[in-house]
């Protein structure tokens, strides 16, 4: 594990601190990375304050508030207050895979930064989460659950956690997996795991300030089986409920 959480998203280690990353080489080869200019480009929708022309704009305050623990050294690395271009202010902007001051890349597909699929962080968390769940009803949090989770906090310049309850401990685990892996893709299939997805999208989208009216179900929870899939195997799938 890095002692400093930004080196983890540098050129200079890929690989050096995850399980499996996507490879990714500039020099204008096709095999440059297009993360941060997705980003650039789709993720403000998500991750940029809202504005009213941007009906998608679904800002979480976890990220761009009061949400982070004080002194959280990993939100200085996720997100900028702001950027400035010349005489420009510009919005803040979710920069953890966008490495200032390396080697300009030949256009804007085409960075060096490997995209993390497994972190050792997440091998730990996930561990701790087993843990806590293995402990009986009503338990406290196993020592070895919270070894693992203030590894990652001291790490990152926040408290470490006390004893708490079992339960109060799955929601101090998704919390910190929500800072820690902010934009890595796991926040989705963390809440569907621990059976928080609906609850808890339900809430951001009835306090979302677009006020799309979108609710979530059970149906939302998993994708359709693919029609080639049914074609190919006529009467043996049944496709999943609520696309038919």
């Amino acid at each position: 594990m890095a002692t400093n959480f930004a080196d983890l998203f540098k050129v200079a280690n890929d690989n050096k601190f995850s399980v499996f990353e996507v490879q990714y080489i500039s020099g204008g080869t096709g095999l440059g990375s297009t993360v941060p200019w997705d980003q650039g480009n789709n993720f403000p929708i998500t991750y940029a304050p809202f504005q009213p022309s941007q009906i998608d704009a679904l800002p979480g305050p976890e990220l761009f508030g009061n949400g982070w623990p004080k002194a959280d050294k990993r939100k200085a690395a996720t997100v900028d207050s702001a950027v400035r271009v010349g005489t420009v202010l510009l919005r803040p902007q979710f920069i953890k895979f966008l490495e200032k001051g390396t080697k300009d890349p030949v256009n804007n597909r085409d960075y060096p930064n490997n995209f993390p699929i497994v972190r050792f962080e997440d091998v730990m968390l996930l561990q701790a989460e087993v843990l806590n769940e293995e402990a009986g009803a009503g338990a406290t949090v196993p020592p070895a659950a919270l070894a693992l989770i203030n590894r990652i906090r001291t790490r990152s310049g926040v408290p470490a956690l006390a004893s708490m309850s079992k339960e109060n401990f799955r929601l101090a685990l998704e919390r910190e997996r929500r800072w820690e892996f902010a934009g890595e893709g796991q926040r989705w299939f963390d809440l569907v795991r621990t059976e928080r997805a609906l609850p808890v999208m339900n809430k951001f989208l009835k306090d979302n300030a677009v006020g799309t009216g979108r609710v979530l179900d059970e149906h939302d929870l998993l994708f359709p089986i693919p029609q080639q899939e049914l074609r190919i195997n006529p009467g043996f799938w049944e496709q999943n409920p609520g696309y038919n």
